[in-house]
C-alpha cells in the first residue's frame, strides 16, 4: 500500500502514523500539512499510511494493513529498533490496536482524539452528540461501514479495551472539550493509568473534534501539534 515519508534534516526515530476519517475518509494529500509539521517538531522519520478505506475493506484488513506497514517500518526504516505510533480518531483507533498487539516493535503511541469503542453510550457522546462538527450519529454510520456484519469472525479486537492494556507503551493522549469520542478516551487512559502504563494528558476543554488539523483557523491546533511533536521528540528517538 501506498506510504508517504516525511525525514527532516538530522532525523532520529521513526514514527508510523494512520490518519483519522472514520476508516472511510482520508488520503495522503489531505494528511500532508500535519504529517510535515509532526515531522519537523519531533525531529523524526514520519510515515504516513494509506491504508485500504472502508467499505471497500473492512475490519481487520486496516489493522493488518497498518501491522505490515510497521514490520516494515522498523526493518527498514529503524534498523531493526521499535518505532512510535501515532495518529488521530480512527487512524488513533488503530494505532491503539498495533501498539497493543506488537509491543516489542512500538516504543510509545500519541493518541489524538482517539475512537476507542463502538458503543457510544458514555457522558460525552450523549452531552455532545449534535452541534459540535462531529455528531454521535455520523459515528454510529462510521462503525457500519468499517465493521463486517460478525466483528468477532476475524480473531481480532475491535476495541483496545477488550485487549491486554497492560501491554501498552507510554502514551499521550489528546482530547478535546466538545468532542462526543471525549469520554471513552478518558476511560482509556484511566484504565492505562490503573495498570501502571506511562500516560500522559492534554486537554483542550474549548475545542471541537478535528481541530488539530485546522492549523490555519484555530490557534490552538498549532499548539496541539507541538504537544505531539515534543512528546514524539522524547519517545521516538
Amino acid at each position: 500500500m501506498p506510504v508517504r515519508l516525511y525525514r527532516p534534516a538530522g532525523a532520529r526515530g521513526v514514527t508510523l502514523y494512520l490518519h483519522g476519517g472514520g476508516w472511510v475518509l482520508g488520503t495522503l494529500d489531505t494528511y500532508d500539512t500535519l504529517c510535515r509539521a509532526l515531522a519537523n517538531r519531533s525531529g523524526t522519520t514520519v510515515i504516513s499510511v494509506a491504508y485500504t478505506l472502508a467499505p471497500g475493506a473492512r475490519h481487520p484488513t486496516q489493522l493488518r494493513q497498518a501491522r505490515s506497514c510497521l514490520a516494515w517500518a522498523v526493518r527498514e526504516q529503524a534498523g531493526g529498533e521499535p518505532v512510535a505510533v501515532a495518529g488521530d480518531s480512527s487512524g488513533a483507533h488503530l494505532a491503539t490496536l498495533l501498539a497493543q498487539s506488537e509491543p516489542e516493535s512500538v516504543r510509545a503511541q500519541a493518541l489524538i482524539y482517539p475512537v476507542i469503542d463502538p458503543l457510544l453510550n458514555r457522558e460525552s457522546a450523549l452531552t455532545y452528540a449534535k452541534g459540535y462538527y462531529l455528531e454521535t450519529e455520523t459515528l454510529r454510520w462510521f462503525w457500519d461501514q468499517y465493521l463486517p456484519a460478525d466483528p468477532s469472525a476475524a480473531g481480532e479486537p475491535v476495541s483496545p479495551l477488550d485487549g491486554p492494556l497492560e501491554r501498552t507503551p507510554p502514551t499521550l493522549l489528546l482530547t478535546a472539550g466538545f468532542d462526543p469520542l471525549r469520554s471513552e478516551a478518558e476511560e482509556y487512559a484511566a484504565r492505562l493509568e490503573s495498570l501502571g502504563v506511562p500516560v500522559e494528558r492534554a486537554h483542550f476543554p474549548g475545542q471541537i473534534h478535528g481541530f488539530a488539523r485546522f492549523t490555519g483557523v484555530i490557534g490552538q491546533a498549532a499548539d496541539a501539534l507541538r504537544t505531539v511533536g515534543d512528546f514524539l521528540r522524547r519517545t521516538a528517538g
